[in-house]
């Protein structure tokens, strides 16, 4: 009675092997980058209460979004990161019997965003300077924390 019990289990586990070695399995990475990575050394290089407007701007370049604050300015440079990862396994089970094939897949992302935000006085000045790398949080909590 062990005899037949072993044939179904080996017969089984065969037919699960080559079903498994006929499938088709793929893996996706994808990577987005939008805007210009921020570079440190010219943040260093600026100095709140001395570094004028002109000056940020021949340092930096443009920046992504100027908003206006009661007379003064705020300069955001801002680069995003997403990185998109899927994996995807299929079963033609259609040699084997009449049925659609079988699929079984997982996606995953991170994103991650480095902000520079500069504040500036009405006369051109810049009064503070915010800088975040690899931040979870695209603008609130980076822009406005004391500090």
């Amino acid at each position: 009675m062990a005899c037949p019990f072993k044939r179904a289990l080996f017969l089984t586990l065969f037919l699960a092997a080559a079903v498994s070695a006929a499938g088709c399995v793929s893996y996706r990475l994808t990577k987005i980058e939008i805007g210009q990575p921020v570079e440190k050394e010219a943040v260093g290089q600026l100095i709140s209460g001395e570094t004028t407007l002109t000056e940020a701007l021949g340092r930096l370049g443009a920046p992504d979004r100027i908003i206006g604050l009661k007379g003064r300015n705020l300069l955001i440079y801002r680069r995003s990161l997403s990185y998109e990862n899927s994996v995807s396994v299929s079963f033609p089970l259609t040699d084997f019997v009449v049925l659609d094939s079988a699929e079984v897949s997982a996606s995953g992302g991170l994103a991650r965003f480095d902000i520079l935000a500069l504040f500036f006085t009405p006369r051109g000045i810049l009064e503070k300077a915010v800088l975040e790398i690899g931040s979870e949080e695209p603008y609130f909590k980076t822009l406005f924390r004391e500090g």
